[in-house]
């Protein structure tokens, strides 16, 4: 597969704006998931638009349904389908109504789009029907249809990413192409197209084939996942810029799903001339079909060189999960190290400006409000750098962080404003902020940095302000106050404690 593509950072899209069903189509699907609605009320539903009744009823005598007689009424469709097979019927007529046409359909690769659901909900509903009686094949097929729905709601968010999302799973590895989806939009296609179902009110089975088709975790998963995952995993290849590497991928997923190649041998010739009859039935064009007997022969060979039993496989899949889990624990332990750096003071280990002014402000949202603040200067820092220079003054600046740690409680926060300043915000109105001051005070005068000629000794001088209800005010107003305190703790003569008056 290609390198990664360079990536900007854009703000992360918001696709709270799920799309909406079509109009003529959303009460079909949201009826039949009602196990209220009758078969009756569901016959006059389709039977309102004769568009929408005439296209139901050449899905409903296509093989994606294979009824064992023709379907002559939408009434006849609904009593012989039953009302799931109904739902999946007007949901995949959903999905095909949705893709852009026109001007803008140009801009998207609706064709390709198409082509590429049709081959997977094909391939679905033919592994289904090789194992009767654990997915039905009617929701096999919708599935297959639905595990790209997710690229639609990209494209209602932003059309030309969305195109650049789809190219990405063509060009790169699904890992990388995971990852650009979440770089671009802040999700990635199968979990915002399970979203997009969970929102409609489609079953849960489908949301969740929907959701883990492209998961390291599908081979534990339920059999319409697997099935869903396998159908992608052979779609794929077909459209990969580099079929090698997307037929291994293919491969392991097969065995992982119990499909070997006497079983693609039977299902691939069928897919290209299924494919070409949807076309015919949603009234779309679609690509050519690929030489489906290269790619059995090659992945025929595949299997065999690879010998990989199903055994062989788990064990396989397992020390993947298991590596996986590591680089997990790893990211996570380097994202939790980079969120502290950026708010920590590298030279003492505090808290740093922009932690401090975070808290004055009552951010993040929903955290207490500052009750009072404490501005803490270290008296006459600048003698101890021109008399022992600014590896001396830094170690100093340490000593009197570790000092204050040593008093300050927890549900404080102490910070290094800058230079010889500190900080400490309190958020609890029953602290003794006075008492805590004199303590900070004492301890840093008791410390010492020792230094090759001896210890170097610094006071602090201390300006104290607190949130009076009668005279409420905000983080930054306290600070402005205890900073004024200081001034006067300063002018006083230093190494004292000064409370603003309210």
């Amino acid at each position: 597969m290609s390198a990664a593509p360079a990536v900007s950072r854009p703000s992360t899209r918001s696709l709270a704006d799920i799309p909406p069903l079509p109009a003529t189509l959303g009460p079909i699907v949201r009826a039949a998931a009602d196990p209220e609605t009758t078969p009756g009320q569901l016959g006059d539903l389709c039977g309102r638009d004769p568009t929408v009744a005439a296209r139901v009823l050449r899905l409903a005598n296509s093989a994606a349904y294979a009824p064992p007689s023709p379907v002559g009424s939408v009434n006849k469709a609904v009593s012989m389908l039953g009302a799931r097979a109904l739902s999946n019927l007007a949901l995949s007529l959903a999905v095909v109504d949705m893709l852009p046409a026109g001007e803008a359909g140009e801009r998207f690769p609706s064709r390709a789009f198409l082509t590429h659901s049709l081959r997977q909900a094909t391939i679905a509903r033919l592994l289904a029907a090789r194992r009767p009686g654990a997915v039905q094949p009617s929701d096999a097929f919708t599935a297959g249809l639905c595990l790209d729905i997710g690229f639609l709601a990209f494209r209602h968010a932003d059309a030309a990413e969305a195109v650049r999302a789809w190219e990405a799973w063509r060009r790169y590895t699904p890992e990388i192409a995971h990852a650009w989806e979440v770089e671009r939009f802040g999700t990635a296609h199968d979990e915002v197209g399970a979203e997009m179902l969970e929102a409609w009110g489609i079953p849960s089975k489908l949301v969740e084939a929907v959701r883990l088709h492209h998961s390291a975790h599908v081979a534990s998963g339920p059999p319409m996942a697997r099935i869903a995952a396998v159908s992608a995993a052979i779609a794929d290849v077909l459209e990969a810029d580099e079929r090698g590497p997307a037929l291994r991928r293919a491969i392991a997923v097969m065995g992982a799903a119990g499909l070997d190649a006497e079983g693609l041998a039977e299902i691939l010739p069928r897919v290209g001339p299924e494919v070409d009859e949807l076309a015919q039935v949603f009234q779309l064009e679609v690509d050519s079909d690929v030489r489906w007997e290269a790619i059995l022969r090659e992945a025929s060979l595949g299997l065999a060189r690879l010998n990989l039993s199903y055994e062989d496989l788990v064990r396989q899949l397992e020390s993947a999960l298991a590596e996986q889990a590591r680089l997990a624990e790893q990211l996570a332990r380097a994202n939790l190290r980079l969120a502290t750096l950026a708010v920590m003071d590298p030279l003492t280990g505090l808290a740093n400006r922009r932690r401090l002014d975070e808290a004055l402000a009552g951010r993040p949202k929903g955290a207490s409000p500052p009750r009072h603040v404490m501005v803490l200067d270290v008296d006459h820092f600048k003698r101890v750098n021109d008399r022992y220079g600014h590896d001396v003054g830094d170690g100093v600046l340490k000593t009197v962080a570790r000092a204050l740690e040593s008093v300050v409680p927890e549900g404080c926060l102490l910070a290094r404003h800058g230079g010889e300043e500190f900080a400490v915000v309190a958020f609890d109105t029953r602290l003794d902020v006075p008492a805590l001051a004199e303590r900070c005070r004492a301890a840093v005068e008791g410390a010492a940095y020792e230094d090759a000629s001896g210890p170097v000794r610094v006071t602090l001088s201390v300006g104290v302000a607190s949130w009076n209800p009668a005279f409420p005010m905000q983080g930054e107003a306290l600070m402005r106050r205890a900073d004024q305190a200081l001034y006067e703790a300063k002018r006083q003569g230093r190494n004292r404690v000064k409370v603003a008056r309210n």
